[in-house]
C-alpha cells in the first residue's frame, strides 16, 4: 500500500503517496482526501484494491477540482539528500493540452514528417521548442525546475 509522505525537494505543493521505489502526487484538498479514503477502504484488497481505487478516482475526476495554480502533470527525478534534482511541470488551466498534443502528434505521424515505425518516444516526435509552442498556444505553461 502507498503511504503518505513528505514532498520531494523542489516539487509542487501536493500530497505525496509512495512505496520504497516510487511515489505519486495528488493535488491537495479533495483529490488527496478521496485517495486517502479509497486507499484505506480498498487498500486491504491488495493489487485488486489498488485497481478499484484508481477506477473510482477516474470516475470521480470531474468532481475533484484542484486549486488554480495546481500543475496538470509533473515529472521529475529526485535523489536522496536533494542533490541532482530535476523536474518539470505543466500548467493546463483550460484542460485541453493532452487533446491538443495528441492531435499534433497524430497529424505529424499521418503526414509522414516523422521517420520510424512502431512505438516512438514522444521526444522523437515533438521536440522541446514545439512542446512549448503547443503549451503556449493552448493556454498552458511548461515550468522546468
Amino acid at each position: 500500500a502507498r503511504k503518505e509522505g513528505p514532498s520531494p525537494p523542489g516539487s509542487p505543493a501536493g500530497c505525496y503517496f509512495g512505496t520504497d521505489e516510487s511515489f505519486l502526487g495528488l493535488a491537495p484538498g479533495r483529490p488527496a482526501g478521496l485517495y486517502r479514503t479509497l486507499g484505506k477502504t480498498l487498500g486491504s484488497l491488495g493489487p485488486v484494491g489498488g485497481e478499484l481505487s484508481a477506477a473510482f478516482l477516474f470516475w470521480l475526476r470531474g468532481s475533484m477540482k484542484a486549486a488554480e495554480e495546481t500543475p496538470a502533470a509533473v515529472a521529475g527525478v529526485w535523489s536522496e539528500g536533494g542533490n541532482g534534482t530535476a523536474s518539470a511541470s505543466i500548467e493546463d488551466p483550460k484542460g485541453i493540452l493532452a487533446g491538443v498534443l495528441l492531435a499534433e502528434v497524430a497529424l505529424k505521424l499521418a503526414s509522414g514528417a516523422v521517420a520510424g515505425k512502431g512505438l516512438l518516444p514522444l521526444a522523437d516526435v515533438i521536440g522541446r521548442a514545439e512542446a512549448e509552442r503547443i503549451a503556449t498556444a493552448s493556454g498552458g505553461k511548461i515550468i522546468a525546475g
